[in-house]
């Protein structure tokens, strides 16, 4: 919850009844944005370069372009990227909702008021 405060997608309330709560209605907030907040903006693949080292090692002037396994993993992240982009918070609360047959919400509001 730290990183999402930190990252302005929660604030939090100070107190017995305290908590968290949105900073902004959960149509506006994507999926991506809560990663990103949470795992960091770094790309999940990190090329080191394998073509330069090894018994077979091409010259760096050869490896200008990005390698075939770098451009493959670029465009699955930015494929990641774009479909976590269009889903938002409340999509989520309502796909959650409509794979429970329309309880999952109001357990979790249950389950709050209980606390």
């Amino acid at each position: 919850m730290q990183a999402l405060s930190r990252a302005g997608i929660v604030r939090s309330t100070a107190g017995q009844v305290g908590g968290y709560s949105l900073t902004r209605p959960a149509a506006e907030i994507s999926a991506l944005e809560v990663v990103r907040a949470i795992d960091g903006t770094e790309p999940a693949y990190r090329c080191t370069e394998i073509r330069q080292r090894g018994p077979l090692a091409l010259p760096a002037e050869r490896c200008e372009r990005p390698c075939a396994i770098a451009r493959a993993m670029a465009a699955a992240e930015e494929a990641w990227a774009l479909a976590l982009g269009e889903v938002t918070v409340a999509d989520l609360a309502a796909r959650i909702d409509a794979d429970s047959d329309g309880t999952a919400m109001a357990a979790v509001g249950r389950w709050l008021t209980t606390r």
